[in-house]
């Protein structure tokens, strides 16, 4: 992917100024979109970029009017000076211990024996940087190494900066066609086994297309899934998927119903999602923030798309965290899923090594 020289101009100056912006390019496309916006409150018949944080009520969900491109961001910037922001960023996390995750995981893997279900649990892998930091570099790496998934460099006061390379849908409705699609990802193991899938991520798999179809069922809509589920295959590891269609006719007040029962999914919590959220305010020692929420457009028309917020890495203020999670069933192994938490966030961590000049 090459970056525009513009968009790389526009993203310093956003940085430096606080001003909420998106960079984006769509699965397969080699083309960095870039908008910028003023403000982060709804502009009704513009079309948006919308940010929702993990388990947050889609009241609370951001709405950034994508109100200039990168021509007009520099216009706009290049020769102001930066105000001091009326508010801090959340901070990145401090980092996830191995003791700790795996201490963690033992009591999680001990209450699903018991109580049966799931739970995901996630770690933050985090470091330092200076100012001399690459981060439209790394994001140009990162973003080449995965040219199918849904990539975005944005920022916002509220939520911070997010590089992030998703491969996964949440939803994606037409307004005039009335189609709806989504997709139901879970299970991971390194790429190119030549081995069935093994039953645990089999079942982890299921767990979240169950979900996923009946919650559309239960308001009102038919899910159709294909006859087989089928391999994603994300850089050396690969997932279990199954693509969900429907058609329905539905409204903005629907829609954000729907977000909100979707998400999070048993992908990023668990099931029952109850108990599953209140294993993981148990466990994990950080907040997620925006990792496992969930990001992308709607437009003027009543269309939307959003996508996971995964595979991301959250940094300012001279450090950065990288968020890598696992589905934990009764019969987990603590080391087989930090393994597994290694393995999801190993592209990020070498890009991280490579473009940061440690203070």
């Amino acid at each position: 992917m090459l970056i525009h020289p513009d968009v790389e101009t526009a993203i310093r100056l956003c940085l430096r100024h606080n001003r909420p912006f998106v960079a984006y390019s769509a699965p397969g496309s080699s083309t960095l979109h870039f908008h910028s916006s003023g403000t982060t409150v709804e502009c009704p018949g513009n079309r948006h970029f919308i940010i929702s944080a993990f388990n947050s009520p889609v009241s609370e969900m951001l709405h950034i009017p994508l109100t200039h491109n990168a021509a007009e961001t520099i216009s706009l910037l290049a020769d102001t000076i930066p105000s001091l922001p009326t508010y801090p960023s959340p901070l990145p996390p401090k980092p996830t211990t191995h003791s700790s995750y795996t201490a963690g995981l033992a009591r999680v893997i001990s209450h699903l024996r018991t109580h049966g279900g799931k739970c995901v649990i996630s770690r933050a892998i985090c470091g330092q940087y200076t100012d001399e930091a690459d981060w439209i570099g790394f994001a140009k790496e990162y973003f080449n190494t995965y040219p199918d998934t849904h990539r975005y460099f944005y920022h916002t006061p509220q939520t911070g900066t997010w590089i992030v390379a998703s491969p996964e849908l949440l939803l994606r409705y037409d307004s005039t066609s009335m189609r709806l699609s989504t997709v139901s990802l879970a299970g991971t193991r390194i790429a190119g086994s030549k081995q069935p899938w093994d039953e645990k991520n089999i079942k982890e798999h299921n767990i979240v297309t169950d979900f996923i179809t009946s919650t559309l069922r239960n308001a009102g809509i038919e899910p159709h899934t294909a006859p087989e589920t089928s391999t994603m295959h994300f850089g050396h590891i690969e997932h279990l998927y199954d693509p969900i269609e429907a058609e329905a006719v539905l409204d903005k007040h629907q829609l954000m119903g729907l977000l909100a029962d979707l998400s999070p999914t048993p992908a990023l919590t668990g099931y029952p999602r109850k108990d599953a959220l209140k294993l993981i305010e148990d466990t994990e020692g950080h907040k997620r923030l925006c990792y496992g929420g969930f990001i992308g457009f709607s437009e003027p028309d009543g269309s939307v798309e959003t996508v996971v917020n995964l595979r991301c890495i959250h940094f300012g203020a001279g450090s950065y965290c990288i968020y890598a999670g696992g589905g934990i069933m009764p019969d987990s192994d603590p080391e087989q899923e930090w393994e597994e938490t290694q393995h999801k966030s190993r592209t990020a961590r070498y890009l991280a090594e490579k473009m940061i000049k440690h203070p």
